[in-house]
């Protein structure tokens, strides 16, 4: 009780940040080859599930990019940087889906990308500034107990 009466305001701040990124992150990650068959009627499901596993690769690049952000421009400005541009795409892939859709591996790329750029920001973030709160509490408890 003691640790929630002190730390509920950083708790609160780092649960709300995760959910809203767990929200807006697996559906596109656990659908993505739902959307590729909708935009690709003819191919089978065993092409389906290759540009799936192709666009969800994207996720690991998306971590790597962000990890190496992380502490040349900052946490904060990594997140904010990757939810930009994450929109950006986001409103690119919204404004020209019908000649996009067109060039079905270029829909691929630019889906693979707009899925690492939510990782490269708020995805290596949220995780890690969720990480580095508990530990910080957790040693300061430590240290304030005499421990």
């Amino acid at each position: 009780m003691l640790a929630l009466r002190r730390y509920w305001k950083p708790m609160l701040g780092t649960s709300l940040a995760w959910f809203c990124y767990d929200f807006v992150t697996y559906p596109f990650g656990i659908f993505s080859s739902t959307i590729i068959a909708q935009f690709n009627p003819d191919n089978t499901l065993i092409e389906n599930t290759g540009h799936g596993t192709v666009v969800n690769c994207f996720y690991l690049l998306g971590c790597i990019v962000g990890g190496l952000f992380m502490d040349r421009i900052g946490r904060k400005q990594t997140r904010t940087l990757g939810f930009f541009l994450r929109g950006l795409l986001g409103f690119i892939l919204g404004g020209a889906l019908g000649p996009i859709q067109t060039v079905f591996p270029l829909f691929v790329v630019l889906y693979g990308i707009f899925n690492a750029l939510g990782e490269m920001g708020p995805g290596v973030a949220t995780s890690l500034t969720a990480s580095e709160s508990t530990l910080k509490r957790a040693l300061y408890g430590i240290c304030s107990c005499g421990g």
